[in-house]
């Protein structure tokens, strides 16, 4: 062979091929042209590591890191090294190691999340040293990336409360696109059950209830919405209804199929005008480098006006499927609302953005579709079942609970009797 890079270039050629007696041989031959050689020592670690010769392959490895501490991959093979010898702790700081070059340099989210995934099986002590490792190498100014990774190896509430906190402090740092999926990024962790340490309660009602308010409203004024929203006036009746929803995807998604009971009840049972207001406002498309990825689908059938029609029923909808969350999509979504001029704005579900843009303009009443604190800003929030209470609630939003049951499709009593009771919940809307 003329050079080491030739004969490296046949060493793994041989390796991928599965010949590793050849591999190792030429690797070996490396070596002795240049003692130390990180990336012959490196391959012929995997190779033992590959034949269950584990602590062969961490003193192999581990020489060719003393040589490169740059190399994400050395990092992580190392760790998969003393993972095998059963040196837990020195495992997950190596993947540490490796996760913070790799956020260093850029990196998506795939590699990241599988390195991630790996520090995750270890007890709650080694995943904060792990967390404490990749926070000592982080070098990139993202908050929302720190963060958040430093949360899904520890699952530490502290790491929200960062972010929420700096988002509070400095909002203009922050786009509304990136503030709006951090927002969602949280939510569904901790709906998921991925906190270990920390209070959610206390977080839910806190700062992360401040953080959605800061949200709609510096929506509001940075997409400039004032000059296409009006005041309403107090009206006696309620006949026009406009639903707003998070998303609609069809009649596989329960909450697809509730939003649409209900509004076909409004319509077909109590002669009311109704639409659906299908913005798919929730995080559709990464906005920041929050870990781990969020997103949720959209039915690019539905767009824009059209009749959506289920269970011999129909239903006028008005559908925003595009994969963002901008002023141009926000601004359509509210001059649509402001043409049909609803004298009550049902939002449906409890962190409905678009809704809650309304809230001190016209008559909103939240419909959680789930129980718990929600983080709306409508004028009256109801109950999502008979036995829910707001008395762990913040005083402001208990002072706009009132006690209601959803109701369930196969009990149409109680489903009718739930409308009825939201009309009424409606006209009180006006002046709350």
């Amino acid at each position: 062979m003329d050079t080491i890079e030739q004969t490296l270039a046949v060493a793994t050629e041989h390796h991928r091929a599965g010949r590793t007696a050849e591999a190792e041989r030429l690797y070996r031959e490396v070596l002795a042209l240049s003692p130390g050689h990180p990336d012959a020592l490196h391959l012929l670690g995997v190779i033992a590591l590959q034949g269950g010769r584990a602590a062969e392959a961490v003193d192999l490895i581990g020489q060719a890191v003393s040589s490169d501490q740059t190399s994400p991959l050395l990092h992580a093979n190392l760790g998969h090294a003393l993972h095998a010898t059963g040196r837990t702790r020195d495992a997950a700081l190596s993947f540490a190691r490796a996760l913070a070059l790799l956020s260093n340099q850029g990196e998506g989210w795939a590699n990241v999340n599988a390195l991630a995934g790996l520090i995750r099986r270890y007890d709650d002590e080694t995943r904060r040293a792990a967390a404490a490792e990749v926070d000592a190498g982080y070098k990139m100014g993202d908050v929302m990336r720190r963060q958040s990774l430093l949360f899904l190896l520890t699952g530490d509430l502290a790491h929200y409360e960062s972010i929420t906190r700096a988002v509070l402090a400095e909002p203009m740092r922050f786009s509304i696109p990136s503030i709006h999926y951090a927002f969602w990024g949280m939510a569904m962790q901790m709906h998921q059950g991925a906190v270990r340490t920390g209070d959610v309660g206390a977080f839910a009602s806190g700062d992360l209830l401040r953080f959605y308010r800061l949200m709609v409203e510096e929506t509001a004024r940075r997409f400039q919405l004032s000059s296409r929203m009006k005041r309403q006036q107090p009206r006696a009746e309620v006949k026009r209804v406009a639903l707003i929803t998070n998303q609609m995807l069809g009649e596989g998604h329960q909450p697809t199929v509730d939003a649409f009971d209900y509004a076909r009840r409004m319509q077909d049972e109590f002669g009311r005008a109704v639409v659906i207001i299908n913005p798919n406002a929730m995080a559709i498309t990464g906005e920041n480098g929050f870990v781990p990825e969020y997103s949720y689908n959209v039915t690019e059938d539905y767009d824009g006006e059209q009749t959506i029609a289920a269970f011999g029923a129909q239903v006028r909808m008005v559908s925003f499927p595009q994969k963002r969350f901008d002023e141009e999509k926000v601004q359509a979504i509210v001059d649509c609302v402001e043409r049909f001029d609803p004298d009550a704005i049902v939002a449906f579900g409890g962190s409905n953005v678009v809704a809650d843009l309304f809230a001190d303009l016209r008559p909103v009443v939240c419909v959680p579709t789930a129980s718990g604190l929600p983080t709306t800003k409508a004028r009256l929030i109801l109950g999502h079942a008979g036995e829910d209470s707001a008395e762990q609630w913040p005083a402001d939003l208990k002072g706009r609970f009132r006690p209601f049951s959803f109701g369930t499709l196969d009990d149409s009593d109680s489903r009718r009797r739930s409308v009825e009771r939201l009309f009424a919940y409606c006209l009180e809307a006006q002046t709350a």
